[in-house]
Parts: C-alpha cells; structure tokens; sequence
C-alpha cells in the first residue's frame, strides 16, 4: 500500500477504535513520517534555519511522536524531559522508540502551574553540567510542541530568558476532525523571538557603521539592540568589538586588547560567523606589546625594535584609516608623526636623544659646519646657527641625519619632504586654516612610506621576518565584520 492509502486507513481506524490506530500508525506510517522530517531537518540546518544542538529539553505530552521525530533528527547526547505525574510514564517508552541509553536521559516531574517550576527545573538541569557557566547555550534546544500550557509558559520563560532556540512542529493547518494532526505534513519550526528578529534589522545598521569605521555610533545601535532583545549576549560580543575599535583608535591598547579579547571568546562561544575570529586572533598578537606602551620611557620605545616597530605598524595602518574616512587633516598629522618616529628612531642609533640631546660622544665642530651646509641646502633664506639643536624638530633631524651620513636617508630628497610636511603646519588642526585633499596628504605619506620600508627591509631581521612591511602592518589594520 502506498502512503496515501495507509494514511486513509489510519483515518478509519480513529473513527472506530483509537488504540487500534494508533498501532497502524505506528506499523506502518510513523517510520516514513519520521525519515522525511529527518530529512527536512537537514535542509533547514544546511540553509541556517535551525542548528545542531547536543541538548535537547522537551515538555512531553500524551502525544509522543513529535518528540521521538525531535531525537531521530538531532541525535543529541542528552534529552531532558518535562513531565507531568500523567506524563511521566511516556518517557520510557520514548527511549525505547529513540533508543537512548539510561545515561542520556533525566527527567522532571512538575506539579505547580504558573510555569515556575518548569523554569527552575530547566535552570538546575544546565546548572548541574556547566552549561551556563560555560556559556553553551547555543547548543540546548527546547521543544515546546507538547505538554501542558503551564510546561509550554514555562519552556518559553526559561528560552527567553537564558537566550535558548525554541522548536516547535507544526503542521501548517492539516489536522483531522478528530484534533490529530494530518500524516506527513509535520514541518520543523525554530521559532523567532520577534524582539530578536526587530534587532537583526539594526544589526545590519550597526555593522554598516562598524565597517565605514563609525565605531562610536556602531556602540551605541549594538547598546541598543542589546538592551531590546531577550538574548543580548551575541550583541554584547558586536558591542565589545566597537568598544574595542574605539580604544585602538585612540591609542588605548590595553583597553582595546581586553574588548577585542573578551568579543573573540564570547563569540567563538556563540559561534557567530560574522565575525573573522582568526583575523582579529592576528590583531590582538599585533598590538599585544603595546598593551603598556604608555608606561614605558620614550627612549626605551625607540630603542627597542619589537616596540618600534609595532607602533610604527600601528601609525601607519591608522594613518590608512583616516585617509579611508576622509579625515585628511587628521591623516596629515598621523603622517608627520610617523616620519618624526622615523627621526627619532635612526638619530637613537647615533645615541642622540631628540628631547636631550647630547653630542659629546660626536667631533661637535665637524658635525655643526655639516649641518649648516645641509641647512643651506633645503632653506634658501638660512643663518648659519653656531650651536647644534638643544631639542630636535622634525625638520632639524632629517638635517642632522643628512650631517652625520645616515645611510637611512642618503636617498631622501629633504626640499621636498620640507614642503610636505608643511601640509600639517598649515591644516586646521595644527598651525592653519587649510583644508587638506586627499591627493596632497597621499603624496606626504607615500614618501613616508617609501623611507620606512627601505628602513624595514634592512632591519627586518631584528623581528625574525622575511615578508614586506606591507604583510607586517595589515594585522593593525581594522576589519570588518560580515554583512
């Protein structure tokens, strides 16, 4: 007989005898009618609709199938039943149908009706193995097809609340006169909480804002998502990332390494697939020796090579991020201060400290007449000066490294970096009124970046690397997170 056919049967049978079609039902329908929900299982969680899950928590009913169609397709490694003293009989006979052995198995037999007692028995149940405390929630389900209104109210309270999927079968309206559902026609629901899907709408606002490096308003949409819907934690992970964006921004590593930190553990918990984890793993590697940056001596900064060169990775994957956003200004100045980096760096080399500098160590009056002559050089309107400088510009620098033969810069053209530099005296933020084009502070940072990979190539090794200052500073680039 065809399906169609037993299913007719079954129908005639439940008008005559219930026990009688429920053993049809069972011989010759059920095994099917299980095999195709498996199978529509499948399709949903390959197209992200519902998930994996290793917990499943079920209010069982007089009605069994639902359930057993539940544990055939998740085939999880424990089931935790809601019963009734009524009820309470099913769950063995649900084990056999499932085949789950006794250690898979626990059970809790409520009395109370407000739903309380559904709650706090689910609430133990995840309690007594870790799973909130490991925050493993993404792995429990509960199926509310069956049972009580008050086991229903109560499985809905404690899903909401711990931030638990809810699954239910429906049967899209086909049921018989007799209140069963029609044969064949189940469909694996995993209910939306409409707070949650109101909040997947300004998330993808939020990302928007986070990937256009708005991180400021990307905190305050992921803050507001979050304190909207049931199950904020997923949101919380997205706040810590802007959160920690913003403080990379400012040059707080520390507090940015602990945001971007606790957003990769929480969100490899949830596992939430927008967010690059081994990209941001790459990040918070790179800015890890900056974490105390500010409380170390300047001359130690521009002494030791890990320390340099990662705040120098630093400068200039920001200096990238302002000319991205358009703040021209603001990219001019990162730029004069990563050439000014570049100065104080090499003039170390020579043991000149450019806040105290001493020449002692140095033939003083060689190094003066040099100095004068590179000066004349780059400004037409010179006056020899007769003492070295006491504290050292940026400007004054390049000249004395020109002085002393730096073989760093015997290829830089200081007229030229003299008139770009001047980019940043004249802006807004600086000395000026001017307001700076791309094109301008672009050129200023091309040439910064061609003296510091020259630099690079020659001290890479110090670092223990062979790739380009390129692939060494993209990991203190800002990410983004998938749309």
């Amino acid at each position: 007989m065809t399906f169609k056919e037993h299913t007719a049967t079954y129908m005639q049978k439940l008008k005559l005898n219930k026990h009688e079609a429920l053993v049809y039902y069972r011989e010759n329908l059920f095994d099917e009618i299980c095999a195709a929900f498996i199978e529509k299982v499948k399709m949903k969680q390959a197209e992200g609709e519902i998930y994996e899950y290793d917990y499943l928590i079920v209010s069982v009913g007089f009605n069994i199938h639902p359930l057993i169609m539940w544990i055939k397709a998740f085939q999880p490694k424990e089931v935790f039943f809601i019963c009734s003293k009524e009820t309470v009989s099913k769950v063995d006979e649900i084990c056999t149908f499932t085949g789950l052995s006794h250690t898979q198995c626990d059970h809790k037999v409520v009395t109370r009706t407000n739903g309380m007692d559904v709650y706090e028995a689910i609430h133990t149940y995840l309690s007594d193995r870790r799973i909130i405390a490991d925050q493993s929630l993404n792995k429990v389900a509960i199926d509310i097809t069956g049972g009580k209104k008050s086991m229903v109210s109560g499985c809905t309270l404690a899903a909401n609340f711990l931030g638990i999927d809810l699954l239910y079968i429906d049967n899209n309206g086909n049921y018989l006169k007799e209140e069963k559902p029609f044969p064949g026609h189940e469909e694996p629901i995993r209910l939306e909480d409409p707070l949650e899907a109101f909040g997947g709408k300004d998330l993808t606002k939020a990302i928007i804002k986070f990937n256009s490096e708005d991180f400021e308003q990307a905190t305050e949409i992921f803050c507001e998502i979050k304190n909207r819907v049931t199950n904020p934690r997923p949101y919380e992970v997205y706040e810590n990332l802007a959160q920690g964006y913003f403080h990379l921004e400012a040059m707080e590593f520390e507090q940015a390494y602990k945001n971007i930190e606790d957003a990769i553990y929480w969100g490899r918990k949830f596992d939430l697939w927008r967010i690059p984890f081994d990209e941001f793993e790459a990040q918070l590697k790179a800015i890890e020796p900056l974490r105390e940056l500010h409380d170390q001596p300047e001359r130690k900064i521009l002494s030791e090579p890990v320390l340099y060169w990662h705040l120098f990775g630093y400068f200039y994957e920001l200096t990238n991020h302002f000319i991205i956003s358009k703040k021209y200004d603001a990219a001019a100045l990162l730029t004069y201060r990563s050439l000014e980096l570049i100065v104080q760096y090499l003039l170390l080399k020579h043991d000149i400290f450019h806040s105290n500098p001493s020449y002692r160590h140095l033939k003083q009056r060689n190094l003066l007449e040099k100095f004068n002559e590179v000066s004349r050089q780059v400004y037409k309107n010179h006056r020899r000066v007769n003492f070295l400088p006491s504290k050292i510009s940026l400007m004054n620098g390049l000249i004395l490294l020109k002085a002393l033969e730096e073989p760093m810069v015997v290829g830089v053209d200081l007229i030229t970096m003299n008139e770009q530099a001047s980019l940043r005296n004249n802006s807004r933020f600086a000395h000026g009124f001017e307001l700076l084009k791309k094109e301008d502070v672009s050129q200023f940072f091309a040439r910064v970046e061609a003296v510091n990979n020259y630099i690079w190539n020659h001290e890479k090794h110090k670092l223990n690397i062979q790739s380009g200052f390129d692939e060494f500073s993209k990991a203190f680039a800002f990410l983004n997170i998938r749309l």
